[in-house]
C-alpha cells in the first residue's frame, strides 16, 4: 500500500498520471477511482484519468499488486491550472495515425511527449503552461510543426493535424574510393547562423548498412550537413 494526503484550494479536478509494474487500484476521499490493470512493464504516465477533490485534504490511498517483479509505481497529480492539449492526427488520407510522437518546446527544450492511440488521437498536460511554445509530431516519414502556440494556464485547446511526408533530408554516406558504402557514420544537422554565434546541432543520426540516412521533420530553418571523420567533421559540398 501507498498512502498521501492531496490538498485542494477549490472543489475541483484534478489530473492523476500513473504507473505501476503490476495492476493497481487507487482510492480518493475513501471511494475508488480507478482500477489499473496489468500492462506489462512500468511506464510512467501511461494511466491517465481526473479524479474530483474538494477543498482541503483529500486522502488517496494505493494498493499494489505485486505479480513477479519488486513494486514499482509512480503517480503525478496535475491541479485544476494544468494545460490540456488535445486532438486528432491523421495521414494525408484522413486516417487516425496511432503511435505518432507529438512534442512540445519552449525555447528548444522539450516540455513533454505524448503518443497518438489506435485511432490518432493525443491528449497531452502541461505545467506550467509556456507562454509561446512550438509543437512537432511525427508518424514515421509523416511530420509537422506549429510554431509560436500560445498556452494559457487552465486553458484546453484543441489542435489536430493531417500529416504530410516530411524527409528533410537523405542521403548516402561513402567511403574514399566514392564507392563503398560506410555505416554506423554520425550525421547531424546543424543550424546555419550568420551572426557569428556557435552553430548548435539540432539532430544527429546514423547511416545505416547501405550508408544511407534520413532526417524526419527537422524544424524549420536552414542547416549545414556534417558527418564525423578520424581528422574531424567533414560538411556536405566541402572538397
Amino acid at each position: 500500500y501507498a498512502y498521501c494526503v492531496l490538498q485542494s484550494q477549490a472543489d475541483d479536478e484534478a489530473e492523476f498520471q500513473f504507473g505501476s509494474e503490476d495492476g493497481a487500484r487507487i482510492w480518493v476521499n475513501g471511494k475508488k477511482v480507478q482500477d489499473v490493470s496489468d500492462r506489462g512493464p512500468f511506464r510512467f504516465g501511461d494511466t491517465l484519468f481526473e479524479v474530483p477533490l474538494k477543498t482541503g485534504r483529500n486522502p488517496c490511498l494505493l494498493k499494489l499488486a505485486r505479480l513477479s517483479e519488486q513494486f514499482k509505481f509512480a503517480l503525478r497529480v496535475l491541479p485544476p491550472s494544468r494545460t490540456i492539449l488535445k486532438g486528432r492526427i491523421a495521414n494525408p488520407n484522413g486516417d487516425g495515425l496511432g503511435r505518432a510522437l507529438v512534442q512540445i518546446f519552449e525555447n528548444d527544450r522539450e516540455m513533454d511527449r505524448t503518443q497518438s492511440d489506435s485511432e490518432g488521437l493525443y491528449r497531452l498536460s502541461v505545467l506550467p503552461a509556456p507562454s509561446s511554445c512550438d509543437i512537432c509530431v511525427t508518424a514515421g516519414d509523416f511530420g509537422a510543426w506549429q510554431i509560436g502556440v500560445t498556452l494559457k494556464p487552465g486553458e484546453r485547446t484543441h489542435l489536430s493535424w493531417t500529416l504530410s511526408n516530411a524527409i528533410c533530408f537523405a542521403g548516402t554516406v561513402v567511403m574514399p574510393d566514392g564507392v563503398t558504402p560506410h555505416s554506423a557514420v554520425p550525421v547531424q544537422a546543424v543550424e546555419a547562423v550568420t551572426d557569428g554565434s556557435a552553430s548548435a546541432v539540432k539532430a544527429t543520426v546514423l547511416s545505416n548498412g547501405n550508408g544511407e540516412f534520413r532526417f524526419v521533420n527537422l524544424r524549420p530553418g536552414s542547416y549545414h550537413l556534417r558527418c564525423q571523420t578520424v581528422g574531424g567533421f567533414l560538411y556536405h559540398g566541402s572538397p
